[in-house]
């Protein structure tokens, strides 16, 4: 369930906002430093959940390892958009975690 829902245009209109448009000074992925390795972030979920500092939402089932191998899959959003390692929010929430102690 989400917070917010989109809500189509019925007028059809562009919509222009200026703050999509690129920051020629600042690129994102540079500004976030991380103090782990980001790339055991599926390690780490899983890590986590056996260790039930996280939990599945109901009916989530994580895919057989060998099924993961074969295309992305992010566990944190349950998803094959993008392999947990990349998932940016699911290494926010990580950093998080860490700086609360």
């Amino acid at each position: 369930m989400y917070a917010a829902e989109w809500v189509t245009n019925a007028k059809n209109k562009p919509v222009t906002c200026s703050e999509l448009r690129p920051s020629p000074t600042k690129n994102r992925l540079n500004e976030v430093k991380y103090s782990f390795d980001v790339t055991k972030c599926d390690k780490i979920f899983d890590f986590l959940l056996k260790s039930q500092l996280l939990r599945l939402p109901k009916g989530q089932v994580i895919p057989p390892a060998d099924e993961l191998k074969k295309h992305p899959y992010c566990k944190w959003h349950d998803s094959h958009s993008h392999n947990t390692n990349d998932c940016n929010v699911f290494r926010r929430q990580i950093q998080s975690a860490i700086e609360e102690g």
